[in-house]
C-alpha cells in the first residue's frame, strides 16, 4: 500500500484489511468487529478502490502481505528483565492472579500509587511469573508520563513502537493516528498477549493503546488512578500502598542478608521506620549498604534520622533515580494551583490534615487542588474531609515550602490561626459554664476558623489533637508567644477532659515560657496554675506547690480575683492529695470568699461541694452531706453539669461512708453519666472505680468486676499506671460470683 493510500484508509478499514489477510470471511469479520455484514461489505468495497485492486482475492493477498502473522520478539519477549529481590506484595500478586484467571474477556488493570511505591516492580514480577499465559508474546512500553525531565510519549509514537514490536515494516505503518490504532487492534486481535504500559500520564494517553480482541491482557502503571479508564473501558484498579514493617525488613534482608540486619537491630529498625514502607527508599538504602559491605548500617540510619539529610540519603546522584527525582516528576504534571498547594502543605507540621484547615492554609477553597494531588497520588484521602501525605512526600513538600517563603510563611500563620481560633471555640463549648475563657486577637486575613458546638467540639478535638500539639510546638519555635500560650489554654481543655496530665504539662510549659517572654503576667499566672495542677495529678507534690504558690503571688500582684479563686481551688486539691484536709479547707475557704465577692453562684456551688468533700475526709459526714446536697441544688439551678457531676461523686463517697450503699450506687451512677456527658474520661474512671467498691461492700462481686474492668481500661488508656496496677490486683483477688 502506498503512503498516500495509507493515509486515506480509516482505522476500521485497517482492521478489516488485516482480517481479510488472515483469510476471515465477511461473516467472521462482522462477528469479530461486532458490526453488520453489510458494513463489512461497504468497507471491502472502499478498500478495493483505495488499494487499487479488482477483487477480494487480490485484496486478501494485499492484506496478508501487510499483516504479520506472528509478532517478532527477542529472547526476553519484549519485557525488561524481572526485578531482583522482589519482596512483599503477596496479596497484590494474588489479586492480579484472581483477576486474570476470572476474566471472561480482555483484562485491563491499572496499578496505581505514588512514585516509588513499586508499581513497575510488581507488574514485571507478575508478568514474568505468568509468561505461559501469554503464549503469543509480551510487549512493554515506558510511556514516560511522570519523568522529571522528559515529556510523556505521544500515543501516536507509541503505536509505531508497538507495531514495530509486531514486526510491521516501518514503511507499512500508517501515518494517521486512527489508522495506526486500527492496525494495532487488528494485529492484536485473537492473540494471547500481555501489554505492559508503564508510567502512564492519564486516560487519554493509554486509550488509543488498548488492543482489540478478547485474549489480551493490559497492565497499566500510573501515579494517577485513571478512574475515567475504569468508567469507559471497564479497567480494573489495584492501588498499591506502603509496605508494613515485616515486608520492609524482608526487602532489606533479601539484598543485605538477614545476618547483617540481625547484627544491628536498632539501626535496622530506624531504617525501616524512616523509609516509611516506600519500596524505592528501601531499594536505595539496600543498594548503598550493599556497595559498602564493611560500613555500619548505623551510619545510614543516622542520616535518615535527621530530616535535613533524609532525602539526601535517599538520592542516587542520577537524574532519574532518587526520591527527589520521583517527586519532581509527579509535580511536573500538576497545574499551578495544585503545585502551589503541595508546597504549602509542607508548611503544615502534620501529615494528616482536614480540608477546612487546608482552605485556610491556601487562603481559599482547596478542594479542586486537593483532588488533583490525590489523583497524582501525592496525598491520600482517608475520610470524607481528611487527607494524609506519606512522610517522605511531606518532607519533599517542606523543601518546596522553604523555597517559597513569601507564600509559605503567611500560609503557616493562617494555619496556626485556624487551629487556635477553632480550638478556642471548641474548648469554650466543652468547658461550659464556670470557666474563664481567654480573649483572642482577630485571625489573619484568609483564615476561616470553624464554629463548633458542644456536639461537634469533642469529635473535632479527637481528630485534631496530635495536630494541635504539633501546631503549638511550631508556634513556640516561631516565637509566636501570644498564640502559643492561648493554644495551651485551648488544648488544655481537651487534655483535662481526657486526663492527659503528662501531655498537658508539656503543652502548658510551652505556654508558660511564651507568657513569660511576652511579659503577660496574668497569662503566666494561669499557665503556672495549669502546670501545678498537672503535677498534682501525677503526685509530684513539691513541684506542684512551687508552681501554684508562684501563680498565686502573680494573681495577687495583678489583682485578678478569678485567677486567685482558681489557684486556691488547685492548692486545696493539692493539700487534700497530701492528706492535709485541714489545710485544704483553709484554701477552700479563701475560694468560697472570693466566689461571694465575685457574685459567681457556679463557683460558689463548686467550692461548697469541695468543702463537703474535705469534711467527709475529716470524718464530719453529716456536715459534709449537708454541704454537698446544698451544692448539688445550686449547680442544678445554674445548669452546671460539671458541678453536678462532682457533687454527685462526693455524695456517693459520703453515703457509702455512712453505710447507705443503695443511695451511694445511685449517686455514683449519676456521676458516671454526667462525667460521660461531659466527655471527661479521667473522672469517669474514678467514679467507676468507686462504684465498684460500693458493689463489693454489698457483696455483689459480679457487678463490682464489671465496672472495675471498665475503669481499668480507662486507667490504662490514660497511662495511670499506679491506679491500673491497684485495680488489677483487686480484680485478681475479687471472687467471680
Amino acid at each position: 500500500m502506498s503512503s498516500d493510500a495509507a493515509r486515506e484508509v480509516t482505522a476500521r478499514e485497517s482492521e478489516v484489511l488485516g482480517l481479510i489477510g488472515a483469510h476471515q470471511t465477511n461473516a467472521q469479520i462482522a462477528e469479530r468487529l461486532r458490526i453488520s455484514v453489510r458494513t463489512v461489505e461497504s468497507h471491502v468495497s472502499s478498500l478495493l478502490h483505495k488499494c487499487g485492486v479488482r477483487n477480494r482475492r487480490a485484496l486478501a493477498v494485499y492484506g496478508e502481505r501487510e499483516r504479520v502473522i506472528a509478532p517478532r520478539f527477542d529472547g526476553n519477549r519484549g519485557l525488561p528483565a524481572p526485578p531482583n529481590g522482589f519482596a512483599g506484595r503477596s496479596s497484590d500478586v494474588d489479586h492480579l492472579d484472581d483477576m486474570a484467571d476470572s476474566a471472561a474477556g480482555p483484562l485491563v488493570c491499572v496499578l496505581s500509587g505514588p512514585g516509588g511505591i513499586g508499581k513497575t516492580w510488581l507488574a514485571l514480577h507478575w508478568a514474568h511469573r505468568r509468561l505461559e499465559r501469554f503464549s503469543d508474546g509480551q510487549l512493554y512500553v515506558n510511556l514516560r508520563g511522570f519523568e522529571p525531565a522528559d515529556d510523556p510519549l505521544d500515543a501516536h509514537a507509541v503505536l509505531r513502537e508497538l507495531l514495530e514490536g509486531f514486526g510491521v515494516p516501518t514503511q507499512s505503518i500508517p501515518d494517521g493516528a486512527q489508522s495506526r490504532a486500527g492496525l494495532f487492534r487488528s494485529m492484536a486481535a485473537g492473540r494471547r498477549m500481555l501489554f505492559v504500559l508503564d508510567n502512564a500520564r492519564d486516560t487519554a494517553q493509554v486509550t488509543p493503546l488498548l488492543p482489540g480482541g478478547t485474549e489480551a491482557t493490559v497492565l497499566i502503571t500510573s501515579r494517577a488512578p485513571l478512574t475515567a479508564l475504569a468508567a469507559t473501558n471497564g479497567a480494573r484498579q489495584l492501588r498499591l500502598g506502603a509496605f508494613g514493617d515485616a515486608d520492609s525488613r524482608r526487602a532489606l534482608a533479601d539484598r543485605l542478608g538477614p545476618e547483617r540486619l540481625d547484627a544491628e537491630p536498632d539501626a535496622t529498625n530506624a531504617i525501616v521506620r524512616h523509609c516509611a514502607g516506600l519500596p524505592l527508599a528501601l531499594g536505595i538504602v539496600s543498594a548503598r549498604a550493599a556497595s559498602h559491605p564493611d560500613h555500619a548500617l548505623s551510619t545510614i540510619a543516622a542520616e535518615l534520622a535527621d530530616t535535613d539529610t533524609r532525602l539526601d540519603a535517599l538520592d542516587t546522584g542520577e537524574l532519574s533515580v532518587g526520591l527527589r527525582a520521583v517527586f519532581a516528576g509527579s509535580l511536573r504534571v500538576l497545574s499551578a494551583p495544585a503545585a502551589r498547594l503541595f508546597a504549602l502543605l509542607g508548611a503544615s507540621p502534620s501529615s494528616d490534615v482536614d480540608i477546612r484547615a487546608v482552605d485556610s492554609l491556601a487562603a481559599g477553597p482547596a478542594r479542586a487542588a486537593l483532588d488533583e494531588l490525590e489523583r497524582a497520588n501525592l496525598i491520600e484521602r482517608t475520610a470524607a474531609r481528611r487527607y494524609r501525605s506519606h512522610d517522605l512526600v511531606l518532607l519533599y513538600a517542606k523543601e518546596s515550602a522553604a523555597s517559597m517563603p513569601e507564600e509559605s510563611e503567611p500560609a503557616l500563620l493562617r494555619l496556626i490561626d485556624f487551629y487556635l481560633h477553632t480550638a478556642h471555640g471548641a474548648a469554650a463549648a466543652l468547658l461550659g459554664v464556670g470557666h474563664v475563657v481567654v480573649d483572642l486577637e482577630p485571625s489573619v486575613p484568609g483564615c476561616v476558623p470553624v464554629a463548633l458546638d458542644e456536639d461537634t467540639a469533642e469529635s473535632w478535638f479527637d481528630a485534631e489533637y496530635p495536630t494541635l500539639v504539633a501546631v503549638q510546638k511550631l508556634a513556640a519555635e516561631r516565637r509566636l508567644d501570644g498564640r502559643t500560650w492561648r493554644l495551651a489554654w485551648a488544648i488544655g481543655a481537651y487534655q483535662w477532659l481526657r486526663g492527659l496530665s503528662v501531655e498537658g504539662r508539656e503543652c502548658w510549659m510551652r505556654g508558660l515560657d511564651a507568657a513569660r517572654r511576652v511579659g503577660d503576667r496574668e497569662a503566666e499566672a494561669m499557665m503556672r496554675r495549669y502546670v501545678g495542677d498537672s503535677l498534682t495529678r501525677v503526685r509530684q507534690f513539691d513541684a506542684a506547690e512551687r508552681y501554684l504558690e508562684a501563680g498565686l503571688r502573680l494573681a495577687e500582684a495583678v489583682g485578678n480575683r478569678r485567677e486567685r479563686y482558681l489557684v486556691h481551688t488547685a492548692l486545696a486539691e493539692l493539700r487534700h492529695r497530701q492528706l492535709d484536709d485541714g489545710e485544704a479547707l483553709r484554701h477552700n475557704e479563701n475560694a468560697l470568699n472570693l466566689a461571694r465577692e465575685l457574685g459567681d453562684d457556679t463557683w460558689y456551688a463548686r467550692s461548697l461541694n469541695a468543702e463537703g468533700w474535705f469534711r467527709a475526709h475529716l470524718g464530719e459526714l453529716d456536715a459534709a452531706r449537708r454541704c454537698c446536697e446544698r451544692a448539688f441544688a445550686l449547680s442544678s439551678r445554674s445548669a452546671d453539669t460539671r458541678g453536678m457531676a462532682d457533687t454527685a461523686d462526693s455524695l456517693g463517697f459520703i453515703t457509702h461512708r455512712q453505710g447507705d450503699h443503695a443511695r451511694a450506687i445511685v449517686h455514683y451512677g449519676q456521676a458516671v453519666d454526667l462525667y460521660g456527658e461531659l466527655g471527661n474520661s479521667y473522672t469517669v474512671a474514678n467514679a467507676l472505680d468507686s462504684l465498684g467498691t460500693v458493689h463489693e461492700s454489698m457483696d455483689r462481686p459480679q457487678h463490682a468486676r464489671e465496672v472495675w474492668r471498665r475503669a481499668l481500661k480507662l486507667y490504662q488508656k490514660q497511662h495511670r499506671l499506679a491506679e491500673a496496677r491497684r485495680l488489677e490486683e483487686r480484680l485478681a483477688d475479687s471472687p467471680r460470683g
